[in-house]
């Protein structure tokens, strides 16, 4: 077939399986033994299927992510641990939900693909730095946002998240500075930072005085 390597019997033999379960129960079916997906295997691997695990992927086409993309589950892509510009903008056309907590970074370019995601949930809880630039791209998706694996955040990179509008999840995050805390302070949305703990008083007036920020019971009693 065209696009990639064709894969093994034993890992068509789990998606036939895994499609099976998913169009009867509507669940996550066991597709995650599948390491690599060419564009026809990727149509054959969506069809009907409310919620895709592909954990075993370690690299995505555009190609192939322009066809995750039109799959309407839940796709979990969590075994990628880098993601092109251009696989990114692909996957941007999703409406449904999307898993990419394998990626412990992401550069500028590929944050702003994302950025323009349009599904209700976007998962990205193995990140461990952005910058400011990423921050703000991803500040304006429409959706909930997960950042759990940020464990700090730079008062640029607060201004920039502060900006988003729905849902943040921050709950990684174990310290800021009073300057980030005031910065994250600006959020009109919902803002997780349970995360936090033995802030400083400075930093816990300015996180209780936003009623949208959820903290710990010891920073906000």
């Amino acid at each position: 077939m065209k696009g990639g390597p064709a894969l093994s019997w034993s890992a068509w033999a789990v998606l036939a399986l895994g499609i099976s379960i998913g169009t009867a129960s509507g669940c996550r079916q066991d597709s995650r033994a599948i390491t690599s997906l060419s564009v026809e295997q990727a149509q054959a691997a969506t069809q009907d299927i409310a919620w895709l695990d592909l954990a075993g992927l370690t690299a995505l086409s555009p190609e192939v992510a322009a066809v995750l993309a039109k799959h309407e589950g839940h796709l979990s892509l969590n075994g990628l641990t880098s993601l092109s510009p251009a696989a990114a903008a692909a996957l941007a056309g999703r409406t449904s939900d999307l898993e990419l907590n394998g990626l412990a970074e992401v550069s500028d370019e590929t944050a702003q693909a994302l950025g323009r995601h349009r599904g209700p949930q976007l998962e990205l809880n193995g990140l461990e730095s952005l910058s400011a630039a990423a921050a703000k791209a991803l500040a304006g998706h429409p959706g909930v946002v997960q950042l759990g694996g940020l464990t700090t955040l730079s008062p640029a990179t607060a201004q920039a998240l502060a900006d988003h509008k729905l849902v943040l999840w921050l709950n990684g995050v174990t310290t800021v500075s009073p300057e980030a805390a005031q910065a994250l302070a600006r959020t009109q949305g919902v803002m997780f930072l349970t995360g936090l703990a033995g802030v400083s008083p400075e930093v816990a007036a300015a996180l209780r005085a936003n009623d949208g920020i959820r903290l710990a019971a010891a920073v906000n009693p």
